[in-house]
């Protein structure tokens, strides 16, 4: 293998690969639902901070639209958690 280029060695490349999918965590249903809510969490916060600095209006409708839909998925995805007895450490934080 002395003709193979550092870093392009395919075998090493598969023992990475092989590291990362048998080193993956399986998540629990509820740990898959906070993940997910955390996220809508952070894209409705920069939905927001987009709103707020459009100044093309052809641009705000996308916006406005781009905000209510990850407000509308946080809100979703926070009514299955409750409705699954799932504690949030941000549920106060919504705005």
């Amino acid at each position: 293998m002395g003709d193979v280029k550092a870093g392009l060695n395919p075998l090493s490349k598969m023992g990475g690969l092989y590291s990362r999918i048998v080193s993956k965590k399986v998540l629990s249903e509820d740990e898959k639902i906070l993940l997910m809510l955390k996220q809508a969490r952070d894209d409705w916060r920069r939905a927001e901070g987009r709103f707020q600095e459009v100044i093309e209006n052809d641009l705000i409708d996308h916006t406005i639209y781009d905000l209510q839909s990850a407000k509308t998925r946080y809100s979703y995805l926070m009514k299955q958690a409750k409705d699954k007895g799932i504690q949030c450490d941000f549920q106060s934080q919504q705005n």
